[in-house]
């Protein structure tokens, strides 16, 4: 295991397949108490959401959709209601901002940066859209959203790549409170990616690649599966007394 002390520029990616949002919402909330503590290194969570609609700080109550008994969840990040189910790749960055810039606008602008790059790997030029947030081809399509939160200077929530996701979903909301936006598919814009060849770990390979070497991370560790959690934790040292109640995970 590498050097877990709070100096060292390690970063742990876990790939948790499948999961379910509240579940790992607890979870983030429990990771960022151990990073801002020092007690692990940054953490970066690459996983899909069982179907989902999430409201952040910006969602007015005020003529809720119809979700269509879809649950929805009512979460500290930035943004308005967006949605999450599974073939959208969903990023979660549990990162000590002062450990390479103490600045929340440098870290979004950072992020949207690495987004527009993981894009141009599958030759999809995106592009940001002044006054809004996430990743744009036009003016009215949106590939990938972002809602970030802070907590003692570590991030958490993150951003949603939409590679092969039901779009259906997205109608049922406004996106960006804005009527005319329609989300799109990475898969539907580029001929570089195969649904039967692996691509959605091979996509969380390049973005984790892309992420580690934007933060300037020097050494990577990756847990893959469900048991990622409590074998991170197993190797870290940290009691598994926090999480006894993510019992998928643990």
């Amino acid at each position: 295991m590498a050097d877990m002390s709070a100096n060292c520029r390690s970063l742990i990616v876990m790939n948790l397949g499948v999961t379910d949002f509240e579940e790992i919402y607890q979870v983030q909330k429990t990771l960022v108490k151990l990073r801002w503590k020092k007690q692990i290194p940054d953490v970066l969570i690459l996983n899909e959401h069982k179907d989902v609609y999430t409201l952040g700080r910006q969602f007015r109550s005020q003529g809720k959709p119809d979700f269509q008994n879809i649950p929805s969840v009512s979460v500290d990040r930035g943004g308005d209601v967006t949605f999450h189910g599974p073939g959208q790749m969903v990023v979660y960055p549990i990162f000590y901002l002062p450990d390479f810039k103490k600045d929340v606008h440098y870290f979004i602008r950072l992020f949207e940066n690495i987004c527009l790059e993981f894009l141009l790997l599958y030759g999809v030029k995106g592009m940001l859209r002044k006054g809004f947030t996430g990743i744009w081809l036009d003016d009215t399509r949106k590939i990938i959203s972002m809602g970030f939160g802070f907590s003692h200077w570590v991030s958490f929530h993150g951003l949603g790549i939409n590679l092969d996701t039901t779009l259906e979903r997205f109608n049922r909301i406004q996106p960006c409170g804005l009527e005319e936006i329609r989300m799109v598919n990475l898969l539907d814009c580029t001929k570089e990616i195969s649904r039967k060849n692996g691509y959605r770990k091979k996509c969380a390979s390049a973005l984790s690649r892309l992420i580690a070497q934007s933060f300037g991370y020097t050494e990577v560790k990756h847990y893959h599966g469900s048991n990622s959690l409590s074998e991170f934790l197993k190797d870290a040292h940290v009691p598994k007394s926090d999480f006894t109640n993510k019992k998928n995970l643990c």
